[in-house]
């Protein structure tokens, strides 16, 4: 990505090499379940995979130890902070309903799911750009002027996790609906990464591709010919991709300390080294509002 042609590619290259030995030792220092390891003065965050977008696993699970570190600098309530992976949101709802994790970060779709039986609560959310949620958009050729133009159409749809439904399989359902199409009126395409998506497109391996629309318009920078010969077709409003829940029985004076701790780091020097990993630029306060688009 733009990232690594940077001129701070060789920095953020040692950060991550870094981090990513952080990582490691964050993975060995997972207590098993029902283990002792539940310590008041230890901050454990768990991370569904599904949380990433087009981000190393391993890399991001040694950032997001390093921005933990940063939130319990200076507290008096936490002395260690702790993170791990949880491949899906079963798993990290049992770990946080356990007591064996105080906050946890889970996509939209994920925590939609699992509400009812998750006992924590949306507190924060990951920025990705100006107000913490972003949105997507649908990218076809100029001959292709509307979602009608699509029937029997293969589309490639970006999804980072490979997750099913991903946000987008479901704004592509949304979208086929509302234009009155039938379920099956297109052929999906899954793909990893947005720039497979779209260049799939322009080389007419694709009749159109669905993308987080900030992608786009990076790709578009980067390569002015894809913008010449690829439109936006419609974006969708802005959508929040995860938030960060925090456990319903953590002290209050804990969930004071973390929720004005998370949303004031990103302005520290090597913070913002992990918030480039993550491909966030900060952390805001969780609003209700944030969701309703996607309910």
């Amino acid at each position: 990505g733009a990232a690594r042609s940077g001129p701070g590619a060789p920095r953020l290259k040692a950060a991550v090499a870094c981090l990513a030995a952080v990582g490691a030792v964050a993975l060995a220092e997972r207590p098993a379940r029902g283990q002792a390891g539940r310590n008041e003065d230890v901050l454990r965050y768990g991370i569904v995979t599904s949380m990433m977008e087009d981000v190393n696993p391993n890399d991001a699970l040694a950032a997001t130890l390093v921005l933990v570190r940063e939130i319990i600098a200076g507290s008096q309530i936490f002395k260690e902070a702790r993170a791990a992976l949880y491949s899906d949101a079963a798993s990290a709802v049992s770990a946080v309903n356990a007591g064996e994790v105080d906050v946890v970060a889970i996509s939209t779709l994920d925590y939609l799911s699992v509400a009812p039986r998750l006992r924590a609560d949306p507190a924060l959310v990951y920025a990705r750009r100006d107000g913490g949620d972003t949105g997507l958009a649908l990218v076809a050729r100029a001959d292709v002027g509307d979602v009608r133009a699509l029937v029997g159409k293969r589309i490639s749809v970006c999804s980072p996790t490979l997750q099913v439904p991903d946000l987008a399989q479901v704004w592509l359902r949304v979208l086929t609906l509302e234009a009155g199409l039938p379920e099956q009126a297109v052929h999906e395409q899954v793909v990893r990464k947005a720039s497979q998506a779209v260049l799939a497109v322009f080389f007419r391996q694709a009749d159109a591709a669905i993308v987080p629309a900030s992608a786009f318009d990076t790709q578009v920078e980067q390569n002015p010919q894809i913008g010449r010969e690829l439109h936006v077709v419609t974006r969708s409003p802005s959508l929040l991709t995860g938030v960060m829940c925090l456990r319903r029985s953590l002290d209050q004076r804990a969930r004071d300390w973390i929720v004005k701790q998370a949303t004031s780091i990103h302005g520290r020097p090597f913070t913002r080294e992990t918030f480039v990993v993550l491909k966030v630029s900060r952390i805001v306060p969780f609003e209700a509002r944030m969701v309703e688009p996607i309910r």
